[in-house]
């Protein structure tokens, strides 16, 4: 077999069984970058778990502020993580053409190996690889972003303080800009061409093959003079092989990835990680989509929130529900008091607007004077039905967003996860040791937890005159409280 052959004979099944030793073939492999066991399944579950007992806790804020500081560490550096990978794309090679051994699909081969290429002359050579990391950072990261909308909700904290007010609003930045990262980088990352390891079909690999690195010294300039250099001098070159057979994916890098921990696992068309990961295989998810219409309505439905909240817009009695919902109900007569009083000011600037007759050139002429004066007296008055207007429509789309993030949101998180890590359990087994990711994930969880508090010191400043009087209240009560416990013990 000469390394400028194009094409070979057909092979019979009689010839394959006396040349079995020097006959080469294709397998179907996916070789990917397993999971870093900082993204393994216990973490992950741990983190989920943070963002509920944030919510589960809501009343006891210092209890609360602890989960949430645990879970908005974790994301930190998932979201860092995601920004290393879309600003360091692997680099991808052009596909190269290599000839091989006619195998007609009905040998004897095919059941002795089931992932075998077979009818074809030849394929295409693209070695790439998947980063399976991309799928846990996707779901920490999004999961983060989906949870700031409830979180602004249900915060007390965030309408007490404009530090933290301030604070979550970089959280929610930094999470957004995260889950650009990690959709932006999934096709690139998460998706690869048909991979495939070429061997004798007498000496085979196991199922599953780690990487020894790259080894230049095989490199021919192609991928057929390279493979055949290989396989024409079997005593020599194939001999000097790490491995039975050889592994074209091998030849590829990632970002914060040693090369050793890459892994080729023989694949079938069937197999349901080939179909998730294989651009030929891959179809498009349903749900897919929604993730995209849900980033983009719960981002719109926080900057609402945010901007009413901020530039105190709408009704007073809208002021205090925007960020305590429980008190919409409590105070349902005001706020039904109020949209009553704006929708009928409202509609009674829609009717005079529709009675007002239509004005001739005579009528123009004779009763300019008395038509100047009945338009300025009722210029105020429509000034007023109009804020009354815009007041209704603020207030009425301050209600709907409250009640779709109080029961729609939960829900599409939930179904998020749930699907997210159905997808991530056809990824496989973590196999890779804490040490690429592991060994910055840690300090950035904790300089993420003292920028924070760094942050929080500037709390007094930034207060305004309301936060500084209800802390120097909480202040007189607990001082109020330590009195009375201090004559208590003395009085015993």
């Amino acid at each position: 077999m000469a390394t400028s052959n194009d094409s070979f004979p057909a092979i019979n099944d009689s010839d394959l069984a006396s040349n079995l030793s020097h006959t080469v073939i294709a397998e179907n492999i996916m070789c990917a970058y397993p999971i870093s066991d900082i993204y393994a399944p216990t973490p992950r579950f741990l983190y989920y778990s943070l963002l509920f007992l944030t919510f589960a806790t809501i009343r006891f804020r210092w209890l609360s502020n602890i989960f949430l500081t645990g879970a908005v560490a974790y994301a930190a550096s998932a979201a860092i993580h995601a920004f290393i990978i879309v600003s360091s794309p692997p680099q991808v090679q052009r596909p190269s053409f290599v000839s091989l051994p006619f195998v007609s699909g009905t040998s004897n081969l095919t059941s002795s190996v089931l992932s075998l290429v077979t009818g074809v002359n030849g394929l295409y050579v693209q070695p790439d690889a998947v980063e399976l990391d991309i799928d846990p950072i996707t779901a920490v990261v999004v999961t983060a972003y989906l949870v700031g909308l409830p979180l602004q909700i249900w915060s007390r904290t965030m309408r007490s303080s404009v530090i933290i007010r301030y604070m979550i609003l970089l959280w929610n930045l930094c999470m957004l800009a995260g889950t650009i990262s990690a959709l932006v980088a999934w096709p690139t990352t998460n998706l690869t061409a048909p991979q495939y390891r070429f061997c004798y079909a007498g000496f085979l690999d196991g199922q599953s093959q780690g990487s020894d690195g790259w080894e230049p010294q095989y490199w021919k300039g192609d991928w057929n003079s390279t493979i055949w250099n290989i396989f024409s001098n079997p005593d020599t070159v194939w001999q000097q092989l790490s491995n039975n057979c050889f592994y074209p994916c091998f030849n590829t890098s990632q970002v914060i990835r040693q090369s050793t921990s890459l892994k080729a696992v023989v694949t079938t068309p069937t197999t349901r990680f080939a179909k998730l990961h294989n651009a030929q295989h891959n179809t498009e998810d349903e749900f897919k989509p929604l993730i995209y219409v849900a980033i983009i309505v719960f981002s719109a439905a926080q900057f609402f929130l945010y901007i009413v909240s901020v530039l105190r817009l709408g009704s007073e009695a809208m002021r205090v529900p925007i960020h305590e919902p429980h008190r919409l109900w409590q105070n349902r007569r005001n706020v039904g008091q109020q949209l009553r009083s704006d929708m009928s000011r409202s509609w009674a600037s829609i009717r005079a607007l529709k009675s007002r007759p239509q004005k001739t050139d005579h009528w123009q002429s004779t009763d300019q004077g008395q038509g100047l004066s009945m338009r300025a007296s009722s210029g105020p008055s429509h000034r007023s039905n109009l804020i009354a207007t815009l007041r209704l429509i603020i207030d009425l789309l301050a209600i709907l967003t409250l009640l779709a993030g109080i029961i729609i949101s939960p829900l599409l998180v939930v179904a998020f996860i749930c699907w997210i890590e159905w997808y991530i359990r056809n990824d496989g087994s973590t196999n890779e040791t804490i040490n690429q990711v592991g060994q910055w994930s840690p300090l950035v969880s904790v300089a993420v937890v003292l920028f924070a508090a760094l942050v929080y010191q500037l709390k007094g400043k930034m207060a305004s005159t309301n936060e500084i009087r209800d802390e120097i209240w909480r202040t007189e009560m607990h001082l109020r409280k330590l009195k009375g416990q201090l004559e208590e013990k003395n009085s015993t």
